[in-house]
């Protein structure tokens, strides 16, 4: 059983992820996080955001994947972690 879940997650300005796009990020290939919605900070919903969609700081990334991945995530957007895991 994959144990998925749900999460919003807010991109701090200082983060790895702030700036980049959905395909640089590599959250999918890197993480296996799936992004299904952004909420931008103009309180914008794009849902199923292609590649090119670019995490502005302060936008909201609505995550699916492992508990494990998405504690990664929150991490890497917090600014406490680099892609890859490093």
């Amino acid at each position: 059983f994959l144990d998925l879940q749900i999460e919003e997650v807010k991109v701090n300005a200082g983060s790895a992820l702030a700036g980049r796009s959905l395909r640089q990020a590599r959250l999918q290939q890197d993480l296996g996080i799936l992004v299904v919605g952004i909420i931008r900070p103009t309180g914008e919903l794009l849902y199923n955001p292609p590649g090119d969609t670019v995490a502005e700081p302060d936008a909201v990334l609505i995550a699916l994947g492992q508990r494990r991945h998405l504690d990664q995530l929150e991490k890497l957007a917090a600014g406490e972690a680099n892609p890859g895991g490093g």
